[in-house]
């Protein structure tokens, strides 16, 4: 069936002069970097302050004393950060049992150990406890909304225990905090009792009355009080545990455990006050200056970095087997038959560890880059006047330590194609690991270092069928934030370089006489040194993408659209549905790479570049625009969304590490049919089908007299509904547009006035109809749109079409959840037609009333823990028609 010509939907001047809206590509960059800007000067303060507590640190002691440490405390330090971390996974048996949500213990344990093993080491984007959560809980029904409340449950109850904590042993021992502030001890032990009591008659009273706290629009009811009880003990259990796991390792001469306590629980919200990933400068900076000065340094620094060592890095390391085996089980191989078939139980946390497993391998590969960096800057341990026979052995063992450091920064490289699934990247980590592996025994035959890097190899084999992606992969990937993220660690190892050798006798002439290299040819060490920027410039050119541009809605973009959907439609791959036709509107921009075989038509909005529906194109071209679309928006300083995706988006949003979020179904009507359901008649009168009393069914392109009565009929809808016109997710009512639709229209009795009407688009083989715009004059009871739903199937059978979609209804029983005074908020602009429906239940049942069958819909967006609000609110903006 032909809808009709093609033509202009938008004024074309106004269409090549728009650029994508919302703020600046700078602003939203600034707003980016902004966090990270203070995290890393947060760090660098703390940084500055140990050094400055610290003073000039002799390495080699620190080693020795890291070494020295007895076995029986290292026992007793891993049982206790055992213990914490079965408390933090209380935290989310308690989350759970809050929200009335039932998930297996065994999976509790799990997706609670790796949520806190990842998020504490790494704690930041898709990595932070938050994502891996969803990741786990979202398999077992649990909806973005849901995992968004457990974290927040989580912070909540870990701040307000962490405090009642503190608060009470700083009663205790108010002298605790004696070298961090300079108030009396009574002045501490007052404010001290006086906040906990306030504190603790806050929490009893809301418990007790069951009042909910209010954040703004945020709204959360307190807990039972035995739920409020056992999340008190689990948070007393988690911080002293963590605090006895240091406590341990520190050498004799310190404050009693009570009084360590306090120093613990302040340092500890400074940390994460700071948003530095594991308060790494700003917790020891507390720990050091409130520790008495007669400790000896060197062994603080020891029993502290043992504890991010046990505490931290083991979890971590733990985690990766975890993620390491489940990847081994999943391939074939002898690992698989040894270990048998995946447990029913664990086939949800199985996928979900698969969709984390690039983000948490990037991290890891990024974490391995730092620790070769530092160790290419400690002290060389060999003996001095070692006998070198040879140039090429001095040659070799002097240039250990340069290829550590080079060998380092290039795993910080391939970190982030690590992370984007690059199987180059992967080969390269590996080749890399191997060069490391031999640079470190060349390092003063570090054998330690060698073993690390070589279970690291071992642990990233059974993941390489997670890198897939092939190519260059990396351009413009290095965002303002990466190269910040890497300042800060540049930053602390050249702070930590002047710390360890601030004792060392240093000659000025060190930079043109580098040790035992000073003897060596000059041609060796000018060879060494271009090598590695031979290196680092290959890597980057085979890495390097091809290039995809944004392409503003010209006439010529918009038939290159039109081409690439027609073309899906033949080639046996599936059709696009009638809602792609959306993206010829001339509201969004085209993503598009020079060769158009795929395209993504999205609008910025807020802070986000939110796409619409499905990318357009044969599915191997879609994987790829996706994932430089989702580049392109974190390099512009906004998030990737995919709005109204359909279940076939699922694999690649994983990919991408998107969480999908569903917001609804598409209905549609088989045709032909009948309308039989309790709707089918309305019990208005209407006759049915094509005879539809006052039904007409007009075919483009349509004569001025038919624009003139919609436009009239229109100007009086707006009247009543000023804020009813939507932007993206529909049509614009113009003459270009409807030309392009066809039209079916209730007219008062004999042809008189137009009382409402309905535009369809229609996918490019002219098969599948879907409803546009519906407007209606004076229908509370939706008596005109369901005559005009009843005649379009009549109408639509008569002309061999095969449906009729009715447009994204919300999901069945949403009225019902949680989150329903959030879908409320949101609803009636993400619903076509929900302005005009008491609730989402009288909508959902306008299309159940035809019998309608329904295909989910998805909206898909950055799994960074956060909830979806900030998102719903850039989609409402982009459906609204605002510029930001």
């Amino acid at each position: 069936m032909n809808t009709g010509s093609s033509g202009r939907t938008r004024n074309e001047a106004e269409a090549q002069a728009r650029e994508p809206s919302g703020p600046s590509p700078w602003q939203s960059r600034l707003r980016t970097l902004l966090p990270v800007l203070l995290g890393i000067g947060l760090f660098v303060a703390g940084a500055l302050a140990l050094a400055h507590v610290l003073g000039p640190l002799d390495m080699r002691a620190v080693i020795s004393e890291a070494r020295a440490k007895p076995p029986g405390k290292l026992l007793a330090a891993l049982a206790t950060t055992a213990a914490g971390y079965g408390a933090l996974i209380g935290y989310d048996w308690s989350a759970l049992r809050y929200l009335g949500r039932h998930v297996p213990l065994r999976a509790v344990i799990v997706g609670g150990f790796l949520g806190y093993a990842f998020g504490n080491t790494v704690g930041v984007g898709a990595v932070s406890g938050g994502a891996v959560r969803y990741r786990i809980y979202s398999a077992y029904g649990l909806n973005a909304f849901e995992v968004a409340a457990i974290s927040t449950f989580v912070s909540l109850a870990f701040g307000l225990g962490i405090t009642v904590i503190g608060l009470f042993a700083l009663m205790l021992h108010p002298g605790a905090l004696a070298g961090v502030v300079s108030w009396t001890g009574l002045t501490i032990r007052e404010g001290a009792g006086a906040v906990l009591a306030l504190t603790l008659a806050f929490l009893a009273w809301g418990s007790l009355t069951g009042r909910r706290l209010r954040l703004r629009r945020l709204v959360i009811p307190f807990p039972r009080p035995r739920l409020l009880l056992g999340q008190l003990f689990f948070s007393v259990v988690d911080t002293t545990m963590a605090a006895a796991t240091l406590y341990i390792l520190l050498p004799d001469g310190g404050p009693d455990f009570i009084t360590f306590l306090a120093v613990f629980a302040v340092a500890m919200v400074a940390g994460v006050a700071s948003h530095v990933p594991g308060g790494v400068g700003v917790f020891e900076g507390i720990i050091v200056a409130a520790m008495p000065g007669e400790m000896p340094v060197d062994k603080l620094a020891a029993a502290l970095l043992l504890f991010r060592m046990i505490y931290y890095i083991l979890p971590f390391v733990l985690a990766m087997i975890v993620v390491a085996l489940n990847e081994a089980r999943l391939a074939s191989g002898p690992i698989a038959r040894m270990l048998g078939a995946t447990p029913e139980w664990f086939q949800p946390i199985s996928r979900a560890i698969s969709a984390i497993t690039p983000k948490v391998t990037g991290s890891a590969v990024f974490g391995l880059g730092i620790y070769l960096i530092l160790m290419s800057v400690l002290p060389d341990v060999r003996p001095e006047g070692a006998v070198r026979e040879s140039w090429l052995v001095a040659f070799l063992m002097e240039s250990g330590a340069m290829l550590s450091a080079a060998l380092g920064a290039l795993l910080i490289l391939l970190a982030q194609g690590l992370i984007r699934r690059s199987s180059a990247a992967y080969w390269l980590t590996q080749a890399t690991l191997l060069a490391a592996i031999i640079a470190s025994l060349l390092n003063g035959l570090d054998v330690k270092s060698a073993l690390v890097l070589a279970l690291a190899a071992l642990l990233l084999w059974p993941l390489r069928h997670e890198f897939f992606r092939h190519g260059r992969l990396t351009r413009n990937l290095f965002t303002l934030s990466w190269f910040a993220l890497v300042g800060g660690i540049l930053i602390g190892v050249i702070a930590l370089l002047a710390l360890i050798h601030a004792a060392t006798p240093y000659a000025t002439d060190v930079w043109m006489r580098p040790g035992a290299l000073a003897g060596m040819p000059r041609a060796m060490r000018a060879g060494l040194f271009a090598a590695a920027l031979l290196t680092f410039g290959l890597v980057y050119l085979a890495l390097e993408p091809r290039r995809a541009r944004i392409v503003k809605p010209t006439p010529q973009a918009r038939a290159r659209a039109r081409a690439i959907l027609e073309a899906r439609a033949g080639d046996g791959t599936g059709a696009p549905p009638p809602e792609a036709t959306l993206a010829l509107t001339g509201d969004k921009d085209f993503f598009m790479p020079d060769e158009a075989d795929a395209f993504i038509a999205f609008r910025a909005a807020g802070r986000s570049w939110i796409a619409l529906g499905d990318p357009a194109g044969p599915p191997m071209s879609q994987r790829e625009i996706a994932w430089q679309f989702a580049d392109a928006a974190a390099r512009a300083g906004r998030r990737p969304v995919f709005h109204a995706v359909t279940d076939a988006f699922r694999p690649l949003g994983r990919e991408l590490g998107l969480v999908l979020q569903r917001i609804g179904d598409e209905a549609r009507i088989p045709l032909p049919a009948t309308p039989t359901g309790p709707g089918g008649d309305g019990g208005d009168g209407g006759n049915g089908a094509s005879g539809e009393a006052g039904f007409e069914f007009w075919l483009p392109p349509h004569d001025p007299a038919r624009h003139a009565a919609l436009a009239r009929m229109n100007g009086e809808w707006r009247k009543a509904h000023p804020d009813g016109e939507r932007h993206f997710i529909e049509g614009p009512f113009s003459p270009a547009w409807l030309d392009q639709c066809p039209v079916g229209v209730i007219r008062e009795g004999g042809g008189g006035a137009v009382r409402g009407f309905a535009s369809l688009i229609a996918d490019p083989a002219r098969l599948n109809f879907r409803i546009d715009l519906m407007r209606a004059l004076d229908d509370g009871d939706h008596r005109i749109k369901r005559a005009l739903v009843r005649g379009l199937i009549g109408a639509l059978g008569e002309a061999g079409a095969a449906s009729l979609g009715l447009g994204l209804v919300p999901p069945e029983g949403i009225g019902l959840r949680e989150s329903a005074r959030l879908w409320q908020r949101f609803g009636r602009w993400i619903y076509p037609h929900g302005e005009d429906f008491r609730d989402f239940e009288a909508l959902r049942a306008f299309a159940e009333a035809f019998n309608a069958c329904y295909t989910s819909r998805h909206l898909a967006f950055r799994g960074d823990g956060s909830t979806p609000i900030a998102t719903l609110k850039d989609l409402v903006r982009a459906i609204r028609g605002q510029e930001g």
